[in-house]
């Protein structure tokens, strides 16, 4: 009886992420990785280096002076790219930046009065950077 409640587990856990909006993302070297959980309330974004667990944010809730944040919030669309390109700053330590990352962007909608926000996630091969807008 535990060995079929054991295989059972194993099998709906996969639902289980994709019901808690799991949305991976892996630097361009492949030496980092986030795994970004978009909840009814707030996003978590654990990232991970070289396999171990480096940070959890878990504060990402969304609150505003205005009360436009209302109800419960669903990924209705999800973007994602990859860039790999040079600029030349006006001034600095080094003639050329590289700018490599790869980016998942998100686009959350209430249940209640419908407006969207979009949450841009992007991981570079040092770190981390994310937006609302």
């Amino acid at each position: 009886m535990n060995k079929i409640n054991l295989l059972l587990s194993f099998l709906c856990l996969p639902l289980l992420v994709v019901a808690q909006g799991v949305f991976p993302l892996v630097s361009p070297s492949g030496k980092m990785n986030a795994d970004i959980r978009a909840g009814e309330k707030n996003v978590e974004i654990d990232l991970f280096a070289n396999g171990e667990k480096v940070v959890t944010a878990k504060t990402l809730q969304f609150s505003l002076d205005e009360n436009i944040l209302k109800g419960n919030w669903k990924v209705v669309d999800q973007k994602r790219k990859s860039v790999d390109q040079t600029w030349q700053p006006v001034y600095g330590e080094r003639s050329v930046v590289t700018d490599r990352y790869n980016e998942v962007e998100l686009t959350l909608q209430s249940d209640e009065n419908w407006k969207e926000m979009v949450l841009s996630v992007r991981l570079y091969d040092e770190g981390l950077a994310f937006r609302y807008a």
